[in-house]
């Protein structure tokens, strides 16, 4: 199980350009691994400040994402969202930390859930959705339960 923890500013999102994998090399919303005994919502205050060196105060549970393949690529995550004044990114251990305006989202490699989940939180939208992956974590299937849509589908979308 993991959280991902999306800031948000006049700046547009924070985002993390990895430097190790999973999804090496492209942005994703800071987050991290919940620890035992650990409430999801602690990991997600404790990761904004391990990562982004900011305490926040309000965060809100946006949605969570199952994500399935046949090898170990498999997640429960909890996506809190806050929105926060803009600050410099610190430096930090896990890679490249940048504010992404949301014009400028289709300029940047991400992975291909990220689009979605970001434009459910700009709607306010919760979301529950189920990602299917083949074992090149290549994204087949995704579904929102709460609505019970298809909204990406490989063979559809090729």
């Amino acid at each position: 199980m993991a959280v991902l923890c999306v800031l948000q500013s006049t700046h547009g999102l924070l985002l993390l350009k990895r430097k190790k994998p999973p999804h090496q090399g492209i942005y994703t919303p800071i987050g991290g691994k919940i620890d035992p005994f650990e409430r999801p919502i602690d990991t997600a205050y404790r990761e904004i400040k391990e990562e982004a060196g900011v305490t926040v105060a309000n965060l809100r549970l946006a949605g969570i994402m199952t994500e399935t393949s046949p090898i170990k690529y498999n997640w429960m995550n909890y996506i809190y969202t806050t929105q926060v004044d803009a600050f410099d990114p610190p430096p930090c251990n896990e890679g490249e930390l940048s504010w992404v305006q949301y014009d400028a989202m289709h300029t940047i490699d991400m992975p291909e859930t990220d689009p979605i989940i970001f434009d459910h939180i700009r709607r306010n939208q919760f979301f529950a959705f189920d990602a299917t992956y083949d074992d090149n974590i290549t994204l087949l299937k995704l579904i929102d339960e709460v609505t019970n849509t298809t909204l990406y589908d490989h063979k559809i979308n090729e």
